[in-house]
């Protein structure tokens, strides 16, 4: 296993969807695939997959970028 400071992740198994995130400084961790339906969230600072029909979602509108 190569850790992240030397270019790995430091993680020694995967599964299919998993996704990788800095859980802290110098330290890759895994976020395994979420359930169907749910959104990736931050919650605390952190990625998390969370049921859209539980939480408070606050609609935000932004601009479409023109080239």
């Amino acid at each position: 296993m190569i850790g992240p400071t030397f270019g790995g992740t430091g993680q020694t198994t995967y599964a299919t969807g998993d996704l990788l995130y800095a859980s802290a400084a110098n330290t890759l961790s895994k976020l395994p695939l979420g359930t169907s339906g749910y959104v990736l969230t931050i919650s605390g600072g952190l990625p998390s997959w969370q049921n859209p029909n539980s939480t408070n979602w606050q609609l935000v509108e932004m601009p479409l970028l023109q080239i």
